[in-house]
C-alpha cells in the first residue's frame, strides 16, 4: 500500500520511466468515451467532454497550400489574428512586428513567488500560475491576484489534521482564454509530470469543472492547444494507464510476480489503445483534425511535441529514440530525418511561424551521457542545422522562441532536476541577435514564453519580463494558497487513494 504523504522520490522516478513507455498521444474524448467516473475525480465530477467535430475522417476544406518558400522572412500577423494563413504570415503568438534588438534585453521581476509557471495559449494570451492561482498578463498593467480564477480547482491530495500535504503541485493550462481553457493537475517537478494520473478540468461560467476523460483502463488529458483551421484549437492527448483491479500502482514495481504480470498486461492494453487512436484532436471549433494515418498511408509514430498554423499545417516530433519530424499539409504528410543527429535525438520545442519558417530545438547523444543541444530551421523544403546555445554540461536545450524582429531566446535545463532545487548547475537563459553569437542573459530560468514581442521567464523566485507591467506583485505563498483551496474548493482529490 502506498502512502501518498510519504511516497519517496525514487518511486516517482521509477514510475515515470515505466509509464513513459505507455504515455502515447491520441484523439479527443469523443472517440474514447468515459465508462465511469475517473479515479481522480471528486464524487461530484461529471463526465463532461469538449464540444468538437473531430470524429470525421475528412480534411479541412478551408485550408490552402502555401506558396513556394522564399528567402524573405514572413511578415507579422495582426495581434489577435488566428495564426498563419499559409502565405508566409506567422501566427498571432509571434507578436507584433518589432526591430531586432541592438543589445541583450533586460528582464525585471514582476511577480515574486515560489516557482511560477508560464502558459501561452492558442489565442496569444499568456497566463502564469503558482499552484492553483492563475494570473492573466495584460500589457501595461500590473499582475493581479484574483481568487476567482482558481474557483473550482480542488487540492489534489487529502490533508492531515487540516494541514495540506507537503507536495509541490502545479497546473498545466492550455486552450483559449477565457472560454476554452483546460487545466490538468500534476505533481513533482518537470519533466517528471507523467508520474501520477492527472485530473482534468474545463473552465466554464467563470469556474473550473472536473472532466471525466478516459475509461476503465486509462485516463487522458489535453496538452499544447495550438491555433488551427478557422480559429479552432488543435491539441495532443496524452494517455495514462490505470492499475488493474486490486493492485496499487506502486505494487506494479514491487517483487510480486502475479501483480507485476497484471500491470504489464494493463500497460500493454493501454498502449494498444493509444497507438490505434488518432494523435491530434480539435478541442474547440468545427474543422476536423488531420487524419495522419490516411495522409501517411501507415499508422503514425507516437508524437512528443507539435505546433500548428491556421493554414492547416502541423509540425510534430515523434517519440522515437531518434526523433523525426512529421510535416503535415492540408493534402499530405511526410516524415523527415533531421541532419547531424546521433542515434538518440529528443525534440523539446517546436515553433512554427509560417509554413516556410519553423524552428525545432532538442538534444542528441545518449540520454544518460553528455547531451548536445541541437537547433534546426525548416524553410518549407529542407531542414538546416543552426548554431545552438552552449548549454552547460549535462543540461539540455529545453525551450526556444523567436521574436518577429529575428532575435532568438533559448533555455537550457537539467532534465531530471529542472526547477527542483537539487541541482547546482546553472540554467541560463540565452539570447541571440540576428547573425550574432549566443549571449547568456543575467538570469537563470525554468520556463520561457513570449507575449507579443516581449520575453517572459520564470525561476524559483518569480516571473521576469522586459514587457512594461507596472509594480511588482508579491504572490500569496504556496502554503497559504493550499490552505485557501482546502477551505474554498471542492472535496480534496486523493489521487493515490482513488487509483
Amino acid at each position: 500500500m502506498v502512502d501518498s504523504r510519504t511516497l519517496p522520490r525514487l518511486w516517482l522516478a521509477s514510475l515515470f520511466l515505466h509509464l513513459s513507455a505507455c504515455n502515447q498521444l491520441g484523439l479527443g474524448s469523443e472517440e474514447q468515451p468515459s465508462d465511469g467516473p475517473t479515479p481522480a475525480a471528486s464524487p461530484a465530477a461529471s463526465a463532461e467532454v469538449p464540444t468538437n467535430a473531430d470524429a470525421d475522417d475528412g480534411r479541412p476544406a478551408s485550408a490552402a497550400e502555401p506558396t513556394a518558400p522564399t528567402e524573405a522572412e514572413p511578415t507579422a500577423a495582426a495581434p489577435g489574428s488566428s495564426a498563419a494563413s499559409g502565405d508566409g504570415t506567422p501566427s498571432a503568438t509571434a507578436g507584433a512586428a518589432a526591430p531586432a534588438s541592438a543589445s541583450p534585453p533586460r528582464l525585471v521581476r514582476v511577480l515574486a513567488g515560489k516557482k511560477p509557471r508560464l502558459h501561452p495559449l492558442a489565442d496569444g494570451t499568456l497566463l502564469l500560475s503558482i499552484g492553483p492561482q492563475i494570473y492573466v498578463v495584460e500589457s501595461g498593467k500590473p499582475l493581479v491576484e484574483d481568487p476567482a480564477l482558481r474557483a473550482g480547482l480542488p487540492y489534489p491530495l487529502s490533508e492531515r489534521d487540516g494541514v495540506p500535504s507537503q507536495w509541490l503541485w502545479d497546473l498545466d493550462v492550455t486552450g483559449r482564454w477565457p472560454d476554452a481553457v483546460f487545466a490538468s493537475i500534476w505533481l513533482a517537478a518537470p519533466p517528471n509530470t507523467e508520474a501520477v494520473a492527472r485530473p482534468s478540468f474545463r473552465r466554464r461560467d467563470g469556474r473550473f469543472s472536473p472532466l471525466s476523460l478516459g475509461g476503465r483502463t486509462h485516463r487522458f488529458y489535453y496538452v499544447d492547444g495550438r491555433p488551427y483551421v478557422d480559429g479552432s484549437i488543435l491539441s495532443l492527448r496524452r494517455f495514462q494507464p490505470l492499475p488493474p483491479p486490486g493492485v496499487q500502482m506502486g505494487e506494479c514495481h514491487e517483487d510480486d510476480p502475479p501483480k507485476v504480470r497484471k500491470c504489464d498486461a494493463r500497460f500493454a492494453e493501454v498502449e494498444r489503445i493509444a497507438t490505434t487512436s488518432k494523435p491530434l484532436v480539435v478541442t474547440r471549433g468545427l474543422p476536423k483534425g488531420p487524419d495522419l494515418e490516411a495522409l501517411l498511408g501507415v499508422p503514425p509514430p507516437p508524437l512528443a511535441e507539435f505546433d500548428a498554423l491556421g493554414s492547416g499545417h502541423v509540425f510534430a516530433a515523434t517519440q522515437e529514440r531518434r526523433a523525426r519530424m512529421l510535416v503535415v499539409t492540408p493534402r499530405d504528410a511526410t516524415l523527415h530525418d533531421l541532419p547531424g543527429a546521433s542515434k538518440w535525438l529528443r525534440i523539446r520545442a517546436i515553433r512554427a511561424l509560417a509554413p516556410n519558417l519553423v524552428f525545432v530545438a532538442g538534444n542528441s547523444d545518449d540520454p544518460f551521457m553528455e547531451s548536445k543541444p541541437r537547433l534546426y530551421r525548416y524553410d518549407g523544403r529542407t531542414w538546416t542545422e543552426l548554431p545552438a546555445p552552449p548549454c552547460p554540461e549535462y543540461a539540455e536545450l529545453w525551450s526556444f522562441e523567436r521574436l518577429v524582429g529575428g532575435d532568438h531566446v533559448a533555455l537550457c535545463v537539467m532534465p531530471l532536476e529542472e526547477d527542483d532545487g537539487f541541482s547546482e548547475e546553472p540554467k541560463p537563459l540565452w539570447w541571440q541577435a540576428p547573425g550574432q553569437d549566443w549571449v547568456a542573459l543575467d538570469i537563470e530560468a525554468s520556463t520561457l514564453a513570449l507575449h507579443g514581442p516581449y520575453i517572459w521567464a520564470t525561476n524559483v523566485e518569480g516571473a521576469y519580463t522586459n514587457e512594461p507591467m507596472g509594480p511588482e506583485l508579491h504572490a500569496t505563498s504556496r502554503d497559504e494558497l493550499d490552505r485557501l483551496v482546502l477551505r474554498e474548493g471542492p472535496e480534496p482529490l486523493a489521487l493515490f487513494d482513488r487509483w
